[in-house]
């Protein structure tokens, strides 16, 4: 669901996924989904707390009736690119936006798989301040952000 803040007008930009990133050599990479079960004993590379993408993965959790394994997350991270650098050097699986791991994932180092019935999409917005809502250099810059991600995989 969209964000909730006053003050700021939300301009949708694009739909996106969250999914599990392994390493290509891990058994996990050649499947198409993972139960969440199957999460347990594996060593998992989250966001920090109140990041965007974590609280995406703990919310989809919580409404199919799950929850993260015990003993996760082995390591928080900062960023997503730090999540998938670390993934690319084995240190475990972590979760990204589909749209990040794309590129790491056509190169081969790395794995996107999705968890079993769960959710794990969302939409990415760009916050504006209603009085600039009609700014021309402001709708330029939505236009731009819009046919960049429009343009992405």
């Amino acid at each position: 669901s969209a964000p909730t803040r006053t003050g700021l007008r939300l301009e949708q930009l694009v739909g996106d996924e969250i999914v599990l990133v392994v390493p290509p050599d891990h058994p996990f990479a050649g499947r198409v989904t993972v139960p969440v079960e199957e999460l347990d004993g594996q060593p998992l590379l989250l966001r920090e707390e109140g990041s965007g993408t974590r609280r995406s993965v703990e919310q989809a959790l919580a409404a199919a009736g799950l929850s993260l394994p015990a003993g996760a997350p082995a390591f928080t991270l900062g960023s997503t690119q730090a999540v998938l650098q670390a993934v690319t050097q084995g240190l475990g699986l972590g979760f990204a936006s589909a749209r990040a791991a794309a590129q790491i994932e056509s190169d081969g180092h790395l794995a996107c798989v999705r968890l079993a019935g769960v959710d794990l999409t969302r939409c990415l917005y760009l916050a504006v301040l209603p009085e600039r809502v009609g700014d021309p250099l402001i709708a330029r810059f939505v236009n731009f952000a819009r046919s960049r991600v429009a343009s992405q995989p």
